[in-house]
């Protein structure tokens, strides 16, 4: 009984209302459920990939102990979160991506840069609370299930806007994707340090609380756009009306 509670609240629970929001919020031209579903498992995909790396990591320099650096050596840790979290982590997210939701056929708006990258941020998230039950336990275990799914998806979001916004304006998106890639690993590995500093936790929970308000700025920017390029499209000057988000 344990062991299915905590996949409940872990994994199910989480999921489920972030997988609603994220379909919510992209109510006016909804992808379709199969899809997001889909992108939830490559998430899921990503995050047994980014364990290979770390495995990879560990033989190639077996001297570099994260647990070490994090509690004895911070400035170490600073330098291993940036230069190995974050990157590790976020191209583990991008690569299925870039791989197969881009090529959906319904992967036709801006808005689905950011539904996209979001749901593989979920599925990773997914795994790392499931892996955080060997690690935590009470209020830390279940306050960490509740961000886990916010943290991935708003650091993810950053190179998913990238990219649509990029590939919607005919631009080169590899050209617009890279820097926002580095810039998102490197929040990403930000954050990881701030989280794990008593004195800094607060901090690294408004960096988060940034993304997110920025996230929900852009998807209603898109939707704004959307409607215009719909209202011109049919010739009719009127539309739906603009969904409240």
């Amino acid at each position: 009984m344990p062991v299915i509670l905590h996949i409940v609240s872990l994994i199910v629970a989480p999921s489920l209302f972030w997988g609603f929001y994220i379909f919510y919020k992209d109510r006016y031209k909804p992808e379709p459920i199969g899809k997001l579903a889909l992108s939830y498992l490559l998430g899921i995909g990503s995050a047994y990939l980014a364990l290979g790396i770390y495995a990879l990591l560990e033989i190639a320099v077996p001297l570099v102990d994260p647990l070490e650096l994090m509690l004895h050596d911070r400035a170490g840790f600073f330098l291993f979160s940036t230069l190995a979290i974050g990157p590790i982590e976020e191209i583990s997210k991008l690569l299925p991506f870039l791989l197969f939701c881009t090529r959906f056929r319904q992967f036709d708006e801006k808005m689905d840069g950011i539904v996209y990258a979001s749901m593989l941020g979920l599925g990773f998230a997914s795994i790392e609370n499931f892996r955080m039950t060997e690690a935590l336990e009470g209020f830390e275990l279940y306050a960490h299930a509740i961000a886990s799914p916010i943290v991935h998806m708003s650091f993810a979001s950053i190179w998913g806007v990238a990219y649509s916004s990029a590939r919607f304006r005919g631009q080169r998106t590899w050209l617009v994707t890279s820097p926002a890639f580095f810039l998102g690993a490197a929040l990403h590995g930000i954050y990881d340090f701030l989280a794990t500093e008593a004195r800094l936790a607060f901090t690294s929970a408004g960096v988060i609380l940034i993304l997110w308000v920025f996230g929900i700025f852009v998807m209603k920017r898109f939707q704004r756009q959307q409607l215009r390029e719909n209202r011109l499209s049919d010739g009719s000057g009127r539309g739906t009306g603009e969904p409240g988000k």
